[in-house]
């Protein structure tokens, strides 16, 4: 046990416990975050993850990630929202970050919902079918993010329990 694995390990909890972060809150990449902490893992002998277990892991956060990018424009498209209601839920979460934790939720509903009224002659019906796309596509890509992590945190303690016994 050398202080470097000891250093390696800190930091691949702090990834670890920054990836659940990152899967709420927006700029934060949750997913990549965790992995890296997974990486770091690997190279300590306190940790027994096998390289192809690093790869299967790299495909799941390269997937959660590009459908956190893609899933919200969609969704939002799809239930005919314009680029203001796409605006608005981003500003939505940003805001509600600041307000408290229910605020991240209810914030890409509200910004979406004024967004779209604002841009849709301030007409509610689409307005709301708008909002409540966006908080879909929030809590569905959430989920899928915060899920991939929560698996890389098993991995990862169950790689620290099972030091040469393998993965």
């Amino acid at each position: 046990m050398s202080f470097i694995e000891v250093l390696l390990t800190v930091f691949a909890i702090a990834l670890l416990i920054v990836g659940v972060i990152g899967c709420f809150v927006p700029g934060i990449p949750g997913p990549p975050l965790a992995w890296g902490g997974l990486v770091l893992a690997k190279f300590t002998s306190f940790n027994n993850i096998p390289i192809w277990l690093l790869a299967v892991t790299l495909v799941v956060t390269v997937g959660a990630t590009v459908f956190d990018y893609f899933s919200p424009s969609i969704m939002t498209k799809n239930a005919g929202g314009s680029k203001g209601s796409r605006t608005g839920a981003t500003v939505g979460i940003i805001v509600g970050l600041f307000i408290s934790p229910i605020g991240i939720f209810l914030g890409p509903f509200i910004g979406a919902f004024f967004g779209e009224f604002l841009n849709n002659n301030h007409e509610f019906k689409p307005a709301i079918k708008v909002a409540f796309a966006a908080l879909l596509s929030f809590l569905v890509s959430t989920g899928v993010k915060l899920f991939a992590v929560v698996c890389f945190i098993w991995i990862y303690i169950f790689s620290f329990t099972s030091v040469g016994a393998g993965v």
